[in-house]
């Protein structure tokens, strides 16, 4: 097998060396875009249960005097509806966090990996470096998890103080 030439392997290390650069700050833009777009469709999501329960709450303490009875016990479950919505835009928040954390990781092994593999294309003429398997985020996938678990709990809140408000007005 013929090998490459010091010239051609220089410019095979310069390419190689633009598109490792190329390639970096192409995963920085995706990885910022990916983070921030994750973000706000969490932010969206949660405000939406935020507010679900809060203008419950508020419609109750208006509408006090017609329920008479009921309406501390409905005021009590739209409240702890926006205490786990708060609670669950905290632990979205972490969770994005960890998956934003793993995927610089594993970004940065990616590109040690391709570097590596590229110095010694150059030097030796050949490599045995395979590239790294991307690892997940198993701590954001937990914190997934429990957000999800928090936010149906938060609309069940909801659902039982509506339900309930649905059964006074009907007896």
């Amino acid at each position: 097998m013929k090998t490459p030439s010091n010239d051609a392997r220089e410019k095979i290390l310069e390419l190689n060396k633009l598109l490792a650069v190329q390639l970096s700050d192409n995963q920085k833009t995706m990885a910022a875009e990916l983070f921030k777009s994750s973000i706000d469709y969490g932010k969206q999501a949660l405000n939406g249960l935020f507010l679900l329960n809060g203008a419950a709450a508020v419609a109750v303490v208006y509408n006090k005097d017609a329920l008479e009875k009921c309406w501390v016990s409905l005021i009590s479950w739209c409240i702890a509806g926006v205490v786990l919505s708060v609670a669950c835009s905290s632990i979205s928040y972490f969770a994005q966090r960890c998956y934003f954390t793993a995927y610089i990781k594993n970004s940065r092994q990616q590109m040690d990996a391709f570097i590596q593999k590229a110095v010694d294309l150059y030097f030796v003429g050949s490599s045995k470096i395979e590239m790294p398997q991307w690892k997940e985020s198993v701590p954001g996938r937990i914190l997934t998890f429990i957000t999800i678990i928090i936010a149906a709990a938060s609309f069940c809140c909801f659902a039982y103080a509506f339900l309930q408000l649905r059964s006074e007005f009907s007896a």
